[in-house]
């Protein structure tokens, strides 16, 4: 249960620099734009160097979440608890616009269980 926990912090985190990539880089660009600076001045700009610490992390997490899902499919569910854990991890690895269907057919299946377990 603590490696699906694990996981899908991961994935959490993930998504959340995702986000603030996007505000970053809307920011960077808007003050370059206004400012008309230089692409040495670019990167000298504090959002520059924000924008390159969010894509060193987004790489490490990129390599990181695969490894953790593996270890997490190698690793036997012992429990009704397990089960549920693993299914979320999947769920949270998805990308709900890319797979619909499948999205929400997984999430379907962790509420049964989670009704089940109650």
């Amino acid at each position: 249960m603590e490696m699906a926990r694990e996981c899908l912090a991961l994935h959490r985190e993930s998504e959340r620099l995702h986000r603030r990539y996007g505000t970053v880089e809307s920011v960077l660009f808007d003050n370059c734009k206004r400012l008309q600076l230089s692409k040495a001045q670019q990167r000298a700009q504090p959002e520059a160097r924000k924008l390159q610490e969010i894509s060193d992390r987004l790489d490490f997490l990129w390599k990181e979440r695969p490894r953790k899902m593996r270890r997490l499919r190698n690793t036997r569910a012992t429990s009704l608890e397990g089960v549920i854990g693993k299914l979320k991890c999947a769920a949270g690895g998805m990308q709900p616009d890319e797979f619909p269907s499948a999205f929400k057919l997984l999430q379907a299946t962790i509420r049964d269980l989670e009704a089940m377990r109650a």
